[in-house]
């Protein structure tokens, strides 16, 4: 008989034919059962259909939790995926302080995050992130289940990346990313998936303009591109299924990396030790994100002073 402690759940995914049309599956119920169907509702699930953004972009932020999220640096995160041409952004939500629970409301209430709530499954029941930073969450489940959802409930968008909230996809000649992942597909005509190398901005350098009011005008230092960390986006009607770090094409369609010098991921964090290379090696200037501080500017500002937020205590 196994003890509490090792216990054990093991994130799946099932699927299967059914001999319905999307159209007449509308307000159906689904379950697992080996006998008769139950006739208790409570033993269902309810069967949703993907919103339909035909063109539309996407942005899988996986799962939103601890005490050490700073609601500023959210403010200009989901303010720079607006500007890079973002329609909608998926977040689970877990336990997180109520000044970030506001800032999550004003970007609900504007229609840009689809905020879903996330109770974790297993031992110990209803675990949460403690006040040293420590947390019960498992990686290999809890966090890669937010993107199997997306996967799912951003199907009818034309273009989904998966990026944390301390990084995004910029593309170097462009000031849109929907643009930029338009012409990317454009070329590459059977390609499902787009691999993005990251540069790190790491906090641990110190910012090149201690002056500037934005955390991303601030910090211009970053590393060369790794091969680590990688992110994607993708085509979901060519795209089997996804992960944080990857995601895999149906056949024939192919999935490709994208020349660091045409796009990256901007990576602001600290050092990780556990990162194949040193923290303190060569760094470079890239004053590439000047280019959004007239827009970025007053459109961080503005929901500042609407959620209430001040511009002390940035580090």
């Amino acid at each position: 008989m196994p003890t509490e402690r090792d216990l054990q759940l093991v994130g799946a995914i099932y699927s299967c034919w059914f001999p319905l049309s999307s159209r007449r599956m509308n307000g159906a119920h689904a379950t697992l059962t080996s006998t008769s169907c139950p006739r208790d509702l409570s033993q269902y699930l309810p069967v949703h259909q993907p919103v339909q953004k035909p063109g539309g972009l996407a942005v899988c932020a996986k799962i939103a939790y601890g005490l050490r999220l700073d609601p500023n640096k959210l403010v200009e995160w989901f303010e720079m995926q607006r500007l890079l041409g973002v329609d909608r952004i998926q977040l689970f939500d877990l336990n997180n302080t109520d000044i970030v629970q506001k800032v999550f409301k004003h970007y609900q209430d504007s229609g840009l995050l689809d905020l879903l709530p996330y109770k974790l499954p297993g031992r110990p029941w209803g675990r949460f992130i403690l006040k040293d930073g420590r947390d019960w969450t498992r990686y290999g489940d809890d966090k890669e289940l937010p993107v199997w959802d997306c996967r799912l409930r951003l199907a009818g968008f034309k273009y989904v990346s998966t990026v944390d909230m301390d990084e995004f996809i910029f593309p170097r000649g462009f000031t849109s990313l929907k643009a930029f992942l338009r012409q990317q597909f454009d070329k590459q005509k059977i390609a499902a998936v787009l691999k993005f190398k990251p540069v790190f901005f790491l906090d641990h350098w110190g910012p090149v303009d201690p002056n500037a009011s934005l955390m991303f005008l601030r910090y211009l230092n970053c590393t060369d591109p790794k091969n680590v960390v990688i992110k994607t986006a993708y085509l979901p009607e060519r795209t089997h299924q996804a992960h944080t770090h990857d995601a895999y094409p149906y056949k024939p369609f192919t999935a490709e990396f994208v020349k660091p010098e045409t796009a990256v991921v901007f990576h602001y964090r600290s050092c990780k030790k556990t990162w194949p290379f040193s923290c303190d090696g060569p760094r470079n200037t890239d004053r590439s994100m000047l280019k959004f501080a007239d827009k970025l500017i007053p459109a961080v500002s503005k929901v500042r002073h609407k959620v209430g937020l001040h511009l002390h205590g940035l580090k």
